[in-house]
C-alpha cells in the first residue's frame, strides 16, 4: 500500500525532524546490509521521527535523538530478545511457592520466542510504544513484502508477551489504526485521536527504554534442568 493512504489521514507536521541527512538512504541501508520498506522511507521524508497519537513513535535513522534512532532502538531490543531466547535450553526449577510460577512462565516464554520469527526471517524494530513495547518488521523476502508484527512490554519477570502478527505492509497498517479498522494492542483508549496528530520527537520526547532485569533467584534454591530446543 502507498504512503498516501496515510497523508490522506495524517496531518504532516510543519517542520519534520529526522526526515534527511548528508546522508542518504543508501549509506543507511548499506549500515543494516538491507533494504528498507520504500512506504516507510517515504513516510519518514514527509514527517520524520515523531509521536503518533500520543503513545507511537516513529523511529527514523536520521533522527538526532538517540531515543528515536532507528539503528540504535532496533539493536537494543534485539540485544533484549536474545537474552530472552539465549537459555531456551535450560529451566530453573526451585520450590519457591513464589519464584516458582515465574520461572516457569520464562522458561515457556524463551522457548516460544527462541522459536520466533520463523526460518530465513528476522526482527527490525521501526516505532517504540508508550507501554514498553514496540513494533516491528518481520524481514524475509523483499523488504516491501515485509510484514508488521507487535510486541508487547516485558512483564515483571523480564519476559514478553508472545508477538501478534498484524500483517500487511508500514503504510497499511498504520492507515488502519488511523481510520479506526484496526486497535493497536495495548494503545490508551481514544487512540490515535480525532484528529490524529504526529508530532516531533523535540516536543514530545519517546520513553526511555531499558531491558528489565531478570527475576532475582537465589542461586542456591534452584536446579538447571536441560531442555530441547524447538525445531526451527
Amino acid at each position: 500500500m502507498a504512503i498516501t493512504s496515510v497523508t490522506k489521514l495524517l496531518p504532516k507536521p510543519a517542520r519534520p525532524e529526522g526526515a534527511s541527512a548528508e546522508f542518504g538512504w543508501a549509506e543507511v541501508e548499506g549500515l543494516f546490509g538491507h533494504g528498507l520498506p520504500s512506504d516507510y522511507k517515504a513516510f519518514i521524508e514527509e514527517y520524520g521521527a515523531g509521536c503518533l497519537g500520543g503513545f507511537v513513535w516513529i523511529l527514523s535513522p536520521f533522527s538526532d535523538d538517540p531515543g528515536a534512532q532507528l539503528g540504535r532502538q532496533s539493536l537494543a531490543r534485539l540485544e533484549h530478545l536474545a537474552l530472552l531466547g539465549s537459555d531456551s535450553k535450560f529451566q530453573m526449577e526451585t520450590s519457591d511457592p513464589v519464584i516458582a510460577p515465574l520461572l516457569a512462565k520464562q522458561a515457556e516464554r524463551r522457548l516460544a520466542l527462541a522459536a520466533y520469527p520463523p526460518r530465513g526471517q528476522k526482527w527490525i524494530a521501526w516505532a517504540v510504544l508508550g507501554d514498553g513495547g514496540a513494533l516491528y518488521w518481520l524481514g524475509a523476502g523483499s523488504p516491501d513484502r515485509w510484514k508488521v508484527v507487535h510486541l508487547g512490554p516485558p512483564g515483571d519477570d523480564g519476559v514478553c508477551p508472545m508477538p501478534v502478527e498484524l500483517g500487511g505492509s508500514t503504510s497499511a497498517v498504520l492507515a488502519s489504526l488511523l481510520s479506526g479498522k484496526a486497535e493497536l494492542p495495548g494503545a490508551p483508549e481514544g487512540f490515535p485521536g480525532a484528529p490524529p496528530s504526529y508530532v516531533p520527537v523535540s516536543k514530545k520526547k519517546p520513553p526511555k527504554w531499558k531491558a528489565p532485569a531478570p527475576v532475582p533467584v537465589d542461586k542456591a534454591t534452584i536446579q538447571v534442568v536441560k531442555l530441547k530446543k524447538p525445531r526451527r
